[in-house]
């Protein structure tokens, strides 16, 4: 959800009346302008601080923490650092969630790479996911 947030705040239209470009989703506010007397030059740090912190930072954290505790993921020290976030996981696969988590935010930006309502960008949204599930399904199947 976050990811989606911090892609739609990038999201802007091109105006062929006034050749400027408009956030699609606020098209009263005008994009790429980067001082802070325009809206978007306001919140661009907030949503770039937002992407590194939740988007990257979060799931590098608990890469670290599981790195961290690999060998000893059924010790006490272990328990009570993560809890039962690494439960379902083997310790030779603890990088598995990661992949998962960059498979979902692919998907999600695709949402955003192809955005224009046009049917070729539309199967190009389609090829592009089916290309991220069908990696995610060979890596998977190789995975054991």
């Amino acid at each position: 959800f976050l990811a989606l947030k911090f892609w739609e705040w990038l999201e802007c239209s091109h105006n062929a009346a006034d050749g400027n470009y408009y956030l699609s989703s606020e098209p009263s506010v005008q994009c790429y302008q980067f001082s802070q007397a325009y809206a978007w030059g306001r919140v661009l740090p907030g949503a770039l601080a937002a992407l590194v912190f939740y988007v990257v930072g979060i799931p590098c954290l608990f890469a670290v923490a599981l790195y961290y505790i690999r060998n000893n993921l059924h010790g006490k020290t272990a328990i009570e650092m993560m809890g039962s976030l690494y439960g379902r996981y083997d310790a030779m696969w603890f990088f598995w969630e990661l992949f998962n988590l960059g498979s979902k935010f692919l998907l999600t930006a695709s949402v955003f790479l192809f955005s224009d309502e046009s049917s070729v960008n539309a199967l190009r949204q389609a090829l592009f996911a089916l290309a991220v599930i069908m990696v995610a399904m060979t890596m998977h199947s190789y995975a054991g």
